[in-house]
């Protein structure tokens, strides 16, 4: 670890102190009526803390247990990454949280990485309908509908 692990952790604690102290002014809320600035603050302050470990073994001088990654970054995968996530926002609201979010694992497992079929399909069904679970029924975010109303398929959670 050297000065260049000193300066990221420092400039990251400071993005993190910035975060929360915008965040407690836009209103944190409580646990059970979260405000605006509920999730960015609980974000910096984890952010902020993982990153003191980092600067005070950089500052003391200790070596890094962890090694860089020796490959490369495949650039194609990363651009494909990125294109995937532009078209998953910009037809988020046509598609709805669903559909658009299957389709988004279904490029990631099939178009980025090279999964079998059966799995990324099985593996997109799991992630959509844990993903609902949460946000939709059990925190009652409000997720895009899009063409089908999952609400109307799956009244019995309700």
């Amino acid at each position: 670890m050297g000065r260049s692990d000193q300066i990221s952790s420092i400039v990251l604690i400071i993005v993190a102190i910035v975060v929360c102290f915008s965040s407690i002014r836009i209103g944190l809320g409580t646990f059970d009526t979260p405000g605006s600035g509920f999730l960015p603050f609980f974000a910096a302050v984890f952010l902020g803390l993982t990153s003191l470990p980092t600067l005070i073994k950089a500052t003391l001088g200790k070596k890094s247990e962890i090694a860089a990654p020796q490959e490369r970054v495949n650039s194609r995968k990363v651009i494909k990454a990125f294109i995937g996530l532009i078209l998953y926002v910009s037809f988020l609201p046509l598609l709805g949280y669903p559909i658009g979010t299957f389709l988004l694992m279904l490029f990631f497992f099939k178009g980025v990485e090279t999964m079998k079929w059966r799995w990324a399909v099985l593996t997109g069904i799991l992630i959509v309908l844990g993903s609902y679970l949460i946000f939709d029924v059990w925190l009652q975010c409000m997720l895009p509908v899009g063409l089908v109303d999952i609400r109307k398929l799956t009244q019995w959670i309700y």
